[in-house]
């Protein structure tokens, strides 16, 4: 198994969100500490792509969905969190954003996966 953590706190706080791209990845873990409002999970295959211009990115996707994350402590699957927790989320889309307007989280960390 290849795996990669990466804190994604500072970017989440700044922005109210954060869009990763998790197309190489078998799944993401996303771990939630002290959020003080609802973070709510969206995916999207759309890269924001300007055709013949760009090839779209994590940053300029569009057309996001809510999706469901599988929480690791209940077992039971969500569209988003508003308490320390940890959710699994397979690869539902080529890209996936944590969102919670004008909220913060203590600390935002992903564990990117792939099972070799």
């Amino acid at each position: 198994m290849i795996s990669k953590l990466i804190d994604v706190t500072t970017e989440f706080n700044a922005n109210a969100k954060v869009q990763l791209d998790i197309g190489e990845w078998d799944y993401v873990v996303a771990q939630f500490v002290s959020p003080t409002g609802t973070v709510t999970f969206k995916a999207t295959n759309d890269g924001g792509a300007v055709a013949k211009t760009s090839q779209g990115d994590a940053k300029s996707a569009i057309n996001w969905n809510v999706i469901q994350g599988l929480n690791l402590a209940a077992n039971t699957s969500a569209v988003n969190t508003n308490a320390t927790s940890m959710f699994k989320f397979n690869v539902v889309g080529k890209f996936i954003q944590f969102e919670s307007v004008g909220q913060t989280v203590g600390k935002l960390l992903i564990n990117y996966s792939k099972i070799c």
